[in-house]
């Protein structure tokens, strides 16, 4: 494992175990927006593992983004880390700058996938 794979997992780790409480979760499920650990996932730039830093992101390859997922699914995060990463990751690739906005997908019936911004 290499150092920067495995500073990125154990920070991650903590941030999880530190704030991805059972209470936190609960106030998700019933509407309410994790937004104290989404500003220290943006801070921590983990949502732009992954991503080249001359794209905008913080850097590593998708190996690195993929153990973010994996430790998301673990700790139960209730925010939309994996999708934003995959979405970031997609977009970074096609040369488009993201900001720090959480980024979900779908799927529509005809399996066509489209990009759209909407605001909420």
């Amino acid at each position: 494992m290499s150092d920067m794979k495995e500073m990125i997992i154990d920070v991650t780790s903590n941030i999880f175990k530190d704030l991805s409480t059972k209470e936190l979760i609960d106030r998700s499920e019933s509407g309410q927006w994790s937004k104290s650990l989404w500003d220290v996932l943006t801070e921590s730039e983990l949502i732009s593992v992954g991503i080249s830093e001359k794209l905008g992101g913080a850097g590593g390859d998708f190996e690195d983004a993929f153990s973010i997922i994996y430790l998301a699914g673990k700790y139960a995060v209730p925010l939309p880390l994996s999708e934003t990463i995959l979405a970031k990751g997609v977009l970074a690739e096609l040369g488009q700058l993201t900001n720090n906005d959480p980024i979900t997908c779908s799927i529509e019936e005809d399996n066509k996938v489209q990009l759209v911004k909407s605001e909420s």
